[in-house]
């Protein structure tokens, strides 16, 4: 068996053990009477919360189509950003981005897995 292999499956088993010690907690805090208070105050809190935003968002109305336009646009800039990256380390090129203190970033790669 390879390496990854063993670390994969030693990865599965530690988050099996994860999701039994969470079930367990969270059976736990459902059986708390003074959690289930607190719990159902807060979920009124954030519901009266939810219900202020959505009354702002409707005054701030421009506001919030310019902070979604905005949003997709980092998004877009940022994975032209990487693609660049990914482009120039390709070729063999240094890539560094400073930004406006001096501070220098470089890329950080990331290989993830997904299934077959």
């Amino acid at each position: 068996m390879s390496k990854i292999q063993e670390i994969y499956d030693r990865v599965k088993q530690f988050k099996a053990e994860q999701k039994i010690i969470r079930e367990a907690y969270k059976n736990e805090l459902d059986n708390n009477a003074e959690y289930q208070v607190i719990k159902d105050d807060m979920d009124s809190l954030k519901q009266k919360k939810k219900e202020i935003e959505t009354e702002m968002k409707k005054n701030m109305n421009t506001d919030f189509i310019k902070l979604e336009d905005l949003k997709l646009d980092i998004e877009t800039d940022n994975e032209m950003i990487s693609d660049l990256a990914i482009n120039q380390i390709m070729k063999g090129e240094t890539v560094q981005i400073e930004d406006e203190f001096g501070n220098k970033f470089d890329p950080v790669i990331s290989v993830k897995f997904k299934k077959a």
